[in-house]
């Protein structure tokens, strides 16, 4: 008895030692921080973005060290399923093994197909951290595994495989994309293959880094030219650069280039046009500067470390090109006072009416701590007119009601509904695994909501901007359709989509409707 209790206490303390070692080993080995926040992510409690903050602000990483780590996690979200997919067929019964074994593999098979990383080093490191969690039985399985992985890698996003394999259209497009394909098929629906092609071209990329120009600042426009000047000089020096010594590609294109399309080989699903759109090269938008609007830009990988300074002084802030781009498309210098952004978060298209000197008169939201980031960006900017809005911490739903209390109404009602995030998938590409398609109804239904009660709170002759973030009609058009068909006094202004084209890698949706005086 005292034995098997000594042997229990053992055990006891060798797991726990192996938790803090792996939590230690987390804050300096980017590999290892990057399994731990992809366990977050994937378990669903945290998203991609604010556990990787928190990871990398807590660690001890070096610079090159944090974009690896960031790599990975975005990599190895973005292309789950297609890792998943290939990674299984090496595997005797890859649901029997530990959650964090099978994500270690997947990494290090994001590694060994997609970026310029030896493969032995990838291997090495994976097969020694099985090991120190889960034993040497299992780091032969991994070792062996990842040696046949390493040896097949030129069929990882070969498209005669996936085709040969797929029973049907979108499920050829979900594996080969790493999109679900619920989701395939719905963009197939009502989008047609190219322009569904496209949208799942753009979520395999990473979006954009966005930064918005603060325009109650004098030198706004001084600070925009320095930076397109800074980029195109970069642009400058990498040009000659690749003159004087080559342009490298990665394996992963290499590959994708080196496999011709055969349509003999695959069944019977549209042959010729499915396997074209698999094979049509990756778009190099993204590896351009962009410019949004008046003052919002868009740069290729991280924010350019100049910005550093007008972000601390208050002459910048971090926004997605994209949704600057929709709000900038409905003119806020027409829009009819007061202002009430109705779905607020943390204010940051709010804070973007206010650089213009457009007052928004109420921003409510149900968090009140995103409200509270509110307040503190507006002291950031060092804003002083107009003034700082009101705040309610509330859901667009309870708000509508205390305002009815109030018999509050207002000239303009900005909504940035809950949507799918559909449009979202390069800068969250968590949403993957999060949404299904009861998700979309019950969104729509909370959407036709909220646009009715905030109609109650609009002047005549007032508007509202609905805005999502979102790929579905019926949380898009659809949804205003309906509206505009069951509200006798309304009428649709104008729409906006972003193009499918577009460099951003993120969609957006808006309508403007007005109601008649």
């Amino acid at each position: 008895m005292p034995k098997n209790s000594n042997s229990q206490e053992v055990r006891a303390q060798s797991v726990k030692k192996r938790g803090s070692l792996r939590l230690h080993r987390a804050g300096h080995d980017p590999r290892a921080a990057a399994l731990t926040v992809l366990s977050r992510v994937l378990d669903g409690r945290a998203d991609s973005q604010a556990a990787l903050d928190e990871a990398l602000h807590s660690s001890l990483l070096t610079p090159t060290d944090k974009r690896l780590c960031t790599e990975l996690v975005y990599g190895v979200l973005r292309r789950y399923i297609a890792l998943e997919d290939f990674a299984n067929g090496f595997l005797s019964k890859p649901d029997k093994l530990p959650a964090e074994m099978r994500l270690a593999l997947l990494q290090a098979l994001y590694e060994m197909a997609c970026l310029r990383i030896p493969h032995h080093a990838s291997v090495g490191w994976t097969v020694t951290h099985i090991r120190n969690r889960f034993g040497q039985g299992l780091s032969r399985v991994a070792n062996g595994a990842l040696r046949s992985m390493q040896r097949s890698l030129d069929e990882f996003g070969n498209p005669r495989r996936v085709l040969r394999d797929a029973d049907a259209a979108e499920d050829a497009l979900a594996r080969f994309f790493a999109v679900p394909a619920w989701i395939v098929a719905l963009w197939l629906r009502h989008y047609g293959l190219e322009g569904t092609h496209a949208l799942l071209e753009a979520a395999q990329g990473p979006a954009p880094s966005g930064l918005r120009l603060n325009r109650a600042r004098s030198d706004w426009e001084q600070a925009k030219a320095a930076l397109v000047a800074l980029y195109q000089l970069a642009q400058i020096k990498e040009s000659v650069h690749q003159r004087t010594t080559g342009t490298e590609i990665s394996d992963g294109e290499a590959r994708t280039q080196h496999n011709a399309f055969e349509p003999g080989e695959t069944t019977g699903i549209e042959k010729n046009e499915l396997g074209a759109v698999l094979l049509k090269p990756p778009a190099t938008s993204k590896e351009k500067l962009f410019l949004a609007g008046a003052c919002g830009l868009a740069f290729p990988g991280p924010l350019p470390w100049q910005t550093r300074d007008l972000l601390q002084e208050g002459k910048a802030s971090r926004q997605s090109a994209a949704s600057y781009e929709v709000l900038e498309a409905f003119e806020p210098a027409s829009w009819r006072l007061p202002i009430w952004d109705c779905c607020a978060g943390r204010g940051g298209k709010t804070l973007a009416l206010l650089e213009q000197g457009i007052a928004v008169c109420l921003a409510s939201d149900p968090s009140e701590h995103r409200l509270n980031a509110l307040s503190e960006e507006y002291a950031r900017l060092k804003l002083t007119a107009p003034p700082c809005p009101e705040v309610l911490p509330l859901t667009a739903e309870e708000s509508a009601a205390r305002l009815a209390e109030q018999s509050r109404t207002f000239g303009t009602i900005l909504i940035d509904v809950p949507c799918s995030g559909l449009g979202t998938l390069s800068r969250r590409p968590e949403i993957r695994f999060r949404r299904t398609p009861g998700d979309l109804d019950k969104l729509a239904d909370t959407q036709k909501r909220i646009l009715a009660l905030a109609w109650e709170r609009l002047e005549p002759g007032g508007s509202i901007i609905y805005l999502t973030c979102t790929l579905n009609p019926a949380e898009n058009e659809g949804q205003v359709a309906a509206f505009l068909e069951q509200s006798e006094n309304a009428e649709l202004l104008r729409e906006f989509r972003t193009d499918f084209s577009s460099p951003l890698r993120e969609f957006f949706y808006g309508a403007q409707i007005r109601k008649r005086p």
